[in-house]
């Protein structure tokens, strides 16, 4: 997980498609990690529907690089394998990631 992720993150060009597809790989990575086959296959139709680039996209109005957030935590999170732990870092990444769509989406009706 750490290399997938130090690869990912070594975007070369800082483009909001560079950065979906960065992000979508290490979550990508996440999932596969878990070993449910009936998750990744949920995982590829949300990401792979057009509205999730769509979304992403708000985040030209933001430092996108946000977007990334702190993927090396959570892989540090899950080694101390309490789970508790965990699941907060996780709730936590997710909530960082919907608050920076939110930001990106109020800055983009912004007159």
């Amino acid at each position: 997980m750490r290399r997938i992720i130090e690869d990912e993150e070594n975007l070369t060009e800082l483009t909001t498609a560079a950065y979906f597809q960065a992000n979508r790989n290490i979550h990508r990575a996440f999932v596969e990690e878990a070993g449910n086959k009936f998750l990744l296959d949920m995982f590829d139709m949300i990401w792979g529907k057009a509205m999730a680039f769509h979304l992403f996209a708000t985040l030209q109005n933001v430092d996108i690089s946000r977007s990334l957030g702190d993927h090396l935590a959570l892989v540090d999170v899950i080694a101390t394998k309490d789970a508790a732990k965990t699941l907060e870092a996780f709730i936590a990444h997710i909530q960082d990631g919907f608050d920076l769509q939110i930001d990106g989406l109020r800055a983009e009706i912004k007159p």
